[in-house]
């Protein structure tokens, strides 16, 4: 399965702060983590300080909270064992294609 959001994601956005969402929602950040098998972490286009709303209605962060979220992602995320990052790219399709070769490896290997 692949999922475009995981569990960890919602540490980000809980309004009581990362700590807050492991007490209530999944103990510890390394437990959920464990729940999967590879982390293919997507940059923000926000950390290289370019456009993110273009045509996006579901961007709701203006640039400077976006790039705050995309870190704070990272670090949640980074400690994974197989943490495969794909940094951004002036042009999404590109950073799509990069993000596609490392899924293809992932199924391949199995």
């Amino acid at each position: 399965l692949v999922f475009d959001r995981g569990v960890l994601d919602g540490a980000a956005y809980w309004p009581d702060g990362c700590e807050a969402f492991f007490e209530s929602v999944c103990g510890d950040a390394g437990s959920a983590r464990e729940r999967y098998d590879a982390v293919v972490f997507l940059e923000s286009a926000a950390r290289g300080g370019l456009a993110i709303h273009a045509g996006n209605v579901a961007r709701t962060e203006q640039l400077r909270e976006a790039a705050r979220l995309d870190a704070l992602l990272h670090d949640l995320w980074s400690p994974h064992p197989e943490f495969l990052f794909v940094g951004h790219t002036p042009e999404f399709e590109t950073k799509v294609e990069n993000a596609l070769v490392i899924l293809r490896a992932l199924v391949a290997a199995g």
